[in-house]
């Protein structure tokens, strides 16, 4: 008994290392943001044993399903549920029949979005090993979204755009907008940096709204594209 336990010890082990292997060569592949997130879930899927991961970032109106017996849509609304618990949580990790969840954000940050393993029950791994590669996953996905979007705005990063908007110029379509904020500087000094933060991310809300649909970026400092 103690042989045949000090295998599968072994074989758990084995099947980890080759997890967090793929999950570090997917990181470093130059990919746009949804295919790097969906080559995580599907890595959770296939070499963790859950029958379904999935993603939901809703500000970015991102929702990713790796598996079976779930939809984008079904994942909308086992986040919408979790989330209350998420908040509450200060970042925390949850558990529930048949789910595994963690929090998507950094230390100190509002909640981004939420991961999941359903029916995690069917891996061969026990609860407490999995939740521990789940926070590692959701670390991660943090990684790749503070890549790909700009931390204060949610709008994307400068970089990400770029190459949307080169990919555009080369069908000739389209019309290019760019904007800033007059005297921002006055906020800032006035009533202090943090008013000037908010003053942004209020007009990258207002960006969302009017613009809806269309490909948005903070450029950088108070200067935005669209």
């Amino acid at each position: 008994r103690q042989l045949r336990e000090g295998e599968r010890r072994l074989r758990l082990q084995v099947v980890e290392e080759r997890f967090l292997l793929g999950v570090e060569a997917s990181l470093q592949k130059a990919q746009a943001c949804e295919q790097a997130l969906q080559q995580l879930l599907q890595l959770c899927h296939e070499q963790l044993g859950v029958p379904a991961a999935w993603l939901v970032i809703p500000d970015k109106r991102l929702a990713l399903v790796a598996g079976d017996g779930i939809d984008a849509e079904a994942a909308r609304r086992a986040a919408a549920g979790l989330w209350p618990d998420a908040v509450a949580g200060a970042g925390s990790p949850g558990r529930r029949a048949g789910l595994l969840w963690a929090p998507i954000g950094s230390a100190g940050q509002p909640v981004q979005g939420l991961l999941g393993f359903e029916r995690w029950e069917r891996s061969r791994f026990d609860a407490t090993r999995l939740a521990r590669l789940l926070r590692y996953v959701a670390s991660h996905v943090g990684e790749v979204l503070n890549r790909s979007y700009d931390e204060l705005t949610g709008l994307l990063a400068w970089p990400l755009f770029e190459s949307e908007l080169a990919a555009a110029a080369a069908t000739g379509e389209g019309v290019l907008l760019v904007m800033d904020i007059d005297r921002l500087h006055v906020f800032n000094e006035t009533f202090g940096r943090e008013v000037g933060n908010e003053v942004l991310r209020h007009l990258a809300s207002v960006l969302r709204e009017a613009l809806s649909g269309q490909l948005l970026a903070r450029v950088t400092g108070d200067q935005f594209a669209a």
